[in-house]
């Protein structure tokens, strides 16, 4: 028996729902790879996967908006005349780790200067972690670099110059791959059909399949990864995931999405609850202005929850009717930062050498020369090199 929903006049295509015995526990979508899930009582619906159908609509519409709009990258042009498929991952591996917290109008200078200096990996392996440093300095997060100088000893001098050739072996050779950075390379440099999870593919997934579960949660981590995985165009991996990122990047953005210009529109789930909501409001003003029967104006949105206890619906009490498509992801409560006051002392000599402290392992941006620091209320006792 199908939903009831369909009988309160849903806007969403019959493809969407079926039977609710095909809803699957969240645990069943878990894979080798991919975040683990202990069996949960959660339950995800038919309306937040897709039907064959769907995702064959959904490869061939993004990957001809990704042909026609995809931004022209250092990193991509490699990935796409590069021959040697180990240059071509050492390559897509910069740029990954560069872009970890990193927006790409500032990443493509800093690529273009590091492949420059250091094309292979070969080359980054001899240099010194003080001139890989001294490269990445402005980009942050200083752990990337050291452990991008790690991986490419270890892969000159274990691996004999050679890159893994899929996301598990990645993940498991090079210190600071994990789950994403890998499926990235595998697809992108590599033409492994595995899908890719960032925030951009998060924001995408969550609002074209209308999972209104907190981003961050196991279970929501797990079914992105599942879908992910299933949608991946098996014939142009690296180009399919590239769209996913790139859509969510310039169209499905968190603020003001470009809706119209979409190309998964049709199949987004988001967009078509707030058409629901577009179609309410217009309805209701019109007989607010005739001063029509009020029993029109306090029509409902129609309930699109696709089945009795699924956990990964929107509630209709959780909706609001200003965001729209916004929203779409759910995220959980922010953790409150936890500020610091620190004072940074300059001593010059007369000579003109300054008095610098090296960062000791375990602490943050280990071994970098930073100018002496004290901690507001704690003595600082370490001995300083001039």
């Amino acid at each position: 028996m199908y939903p009831s929903a369909l009988s309160r006049g849903s806007r969403f295509p019959p493809s969407i729902w079926l039977p609710s015995a095909q809803c699957l526990p969240v645990s069943e979508f878990s894979a080798m790879g991919k975040p683990k899930v202990k069996p949960a009582t959660s339950l995800i619906g038919p309306l937040h996967n897709f039907t064959g159908e769907e995702v064959a609509t959904l490869r061939s519409h993004l990957l001809a908006w990704y042909d026609a709009n995809h931004r022209v990258l250092p990193w991509r042009t490699i990935a796409a005349t590069e021959p040697n498929p180990h240059r071509r991952a050492y390559a897509v591996w910069i740029s990954e780790i560069m872009l970890q917290q990193t927006q790409v109008s500032t990443v493509v200078s800093y690529f273009e200067k590091w492949m420059s200096r250091w094309p292979t990996v070969e080359d980054l392996a001899q240099a010194t972690l003080e001139e890989v440093n001294q490269a990445w300095s402005g980009l942050g997060y200083y752990s990337r670099v050291r452990r991008l100088h790690e991986g490419a000893v270890k892969v000159v001098e274990k691996l004999k110059g050679k890159f893994p050739s899929d996301r598990d072996g990645l993940v498991e050779e090079l210190p600071g791959v994990g789950q994403y950075s890998g499926s990235a390379i595998a697809s992108i440099a590599l033409g492994q059909a595995v899908g890719v999870v960032d925030g951009n593919v998060n924001r995408v997934l969550a609002r074209v399949r209308g999972i209104g579960m907190d981003i961050s949660a196991p279970t929501t981590v797990a079914h992105m990864w599942a879908l992910a995985d299933e949608i991946v165009d098996a014939e142009r991996p690296g180009d399919f995931n590239q769209a996913m990122m790139e859509l969510g990047a310039t169209v499905c953005t968190p603020k003001a999405p470009k809706c119209s210009s979409c190309p998964l529109r049709s199949l987004c789930v988001a967009q078509q609850r707030s058409g629901c909501v577009q179609q309410r409001s217009s309805i209701k003003n019109h007989f607010q202005q005739h001063k029509e029967s009020a029993e029109e104006e306090t029509s409902t949105i129609p309930d699109i929850e696709c089945v009795a206890g699924c956990d990964f619906c929107l509630q209709k009490e959780d909706w609001d009717e200003s965001l729209g498509v916004q929203n779409y992801p759910v995220k959980g409560r922010k953790t409150k930062q936890r500020e610091e006051t620190t004072a940074v002392v300059i001593l010059e000599c007369e000579d003109g050498r300054m008095l610098l402290v090296q960062r000791p392992k375990g602490e943050c941006i280990k071994s970098v020369w930073p100018a002496r620091e004290v901690s507001a209320g704690r003595r600082d006792t370490r001995e300083g090199s001039g």
